[in-house]
């Protein structure tokens, strides 16, 4: 069982995925920040995938969203 359900998983990959944009970053460049891979990077904006808490707070950190 996941403590994300899928809203929070819809939310969570739209606001990924506006913060990248307004940053001009694509998915790779992210990825190499974070240390995973484009395509999770993608799978996590699509509300795919869910990252680990350790990969989660490097995008926040990275994007400098408002946790």
């Amino acid at each position: 069982m996941s403590i994300w359900d899928d809203n929070m998983k819809n939310r969570m990959g739209t606001v990924i995925r506006k913060k990248r944009m307004q940053k001009g970053m694509t998915q790779e460049q992210l990825s190499e920040l974070v240390s995973t891979t484009p395509g999770f990077i993608g799978q996590i904006e699509r509300a795919e995938a869910y990252p680990s808490a350790q990969v989660l707070a490097k995008i926040v950190e990275v994007l400098g969203i408002d946790a």
